[in-house]
């Protein structure tokens, strides 16, 4: 009569892509600045303010504008 429906059709694929986060690449990357700037802060080397400067810089220009999210809207159209 029925026939039961098999397991490979009941089953969903799910497929995964690798994508890169840009936000968290020039997280982490400002990050690695700063600890750069605070190494050379403590060994007195001449680059030192404009390391820290340069990845606090980077730091708040990706907190500013991370701040803006966009958000689907569904519209009901009549």
């Amino acid at each position: 009569m029925f026939k039961k429906p098999s397991i490979a059709r009941t089953k969903k694929v799910t497929e995964t892509k690798k994508k890169l986060d840009v936000f968290n690449f020039f997280y982490s990357f400002a990050a690695v600045i700063i600890l750069i700037g605070v190494i050379a802060k403590l060994l007195e080397w001449p680059s030192q303010d404009i390391l820290i400067t340069l990845g606090l810089g980077i730091e708040a220009l990706v907190f500013g504008i991370s701040a803006v999210k966009f958000s689907e809207v569904k519209v009901d159209k009549k």
